[in-house]
């Protein structure tokens, strides 16, 4: 217990080489484990949890955030999924005994692990069985509407950044996304649910622009997002899509952090 106190302690220290130390060792670790146990990761995940919810000041927050977003990419494929499952689980538990003063780090984190799950699914080439194991990851937990626990507050976040992202990682339109099967747990939401809040935010997110002509962007859209690095992609994501969260969190988003090494 005192030596994950002291882990947890590392990974929100303000000083960047101390923290940046404890993300590379639990990087290390997370690679070389091929297999976990569930409640491995429930209680890896509490421990994360509570690192972000020390973090302190917008910048280490948002630094904390991306590399902690980042751990799917680094590992091993039988991980990944079990590894999003416990997030999304932990965050449901959580989510109403989060106070508005530590909120918005939270909107960010979770904004940024919708974000890496479509960026996994991109890499895949979006087949077909990888974007359905990932969906039902989804719908079992932030998109669940049986679920009485689930705050409807994650559901609506969830809902309202997911166009956002789904637009920033299919920025180039290639043709061969699956629009239709990415938005249909956003609609079958819509259809069942009774809450009014969520309704309304799946009713937003359907008629978004975006969507009328998917493989055909705006001229300008896949200049602008291939001339800017990651850093700059996701400020410009932030300021346009979460203003309403916290633009005054986002505006100076410059993460130096790039995640783990691969």
């Amino acid at each position: 217990m005192a030596e994950k106190s002291a882990f947890v302690k590392q990974l929100v220290a303000q000083d960047p080489e101390t923290r940046d130390k404890a993300l590379e060792t639990l990087g290390k670790y997370l690679q070389s484990r091929k297999s976990f146990e569930d409640l491995e990761l429930m209680k890896l995940w509490k421990g994360l949890f509570y690192s972000m919810w020390l973090a302190d000041k917008p910048i280490p927050q948002q630094r904390l955030a991306a590399s902690l977003a980042s751990i799917p990419t680094i590992l091993p494929e039988a991980n990944v999924l079990p590894f999003l499952s416990a997030f999304w689980r932990t965050i449901a538990r959580e989510w109403s005994g989060i106070d508005v003063l530590r909120m918005d780090k939270f909107l960010l984190l979770v904004r940024l692990y919708v974000r890496v799950s479509f960026e996994l699914l991109a890499k895949k080439g979006w087949r077909e069985e990888k974007v359905d194991e990932m969906l039902e990851v989804f719908e079992a937990t932030p998109l669940n509407l049986g679920r009485r626990d689930l705050p409807d507050g994650l559901r609506m976040h969830v809902v309202d950044v997911w166009v956002d992202e789904l637009d920033r990682v299919d920025s180039g339109r290639e043709g061969n996304f699956p629009l239709e099967k990415m938005m249909a747990p956003v609609k079958k939401l819509g259809e069942e649910t009774v809450s009014p809040g969520v309704k309304k935010t799946v009713e937003s997110a359907l008629e978004d622009e975006r969507l009328v002509d998917w493989d055909n962007p705006p001229a300008d859209s896949e200049e602008e997002h291939s001339e800017d690095g990651p850093n700059e992609q996701l400020e410009r994501e932030n300021e346009r899509s979460m203003s309403r969260d916290n633009a005054a969190l986002e505006e100076d988003l410059n993460a130096e952090w790039n995640g783990f090494d691969d």
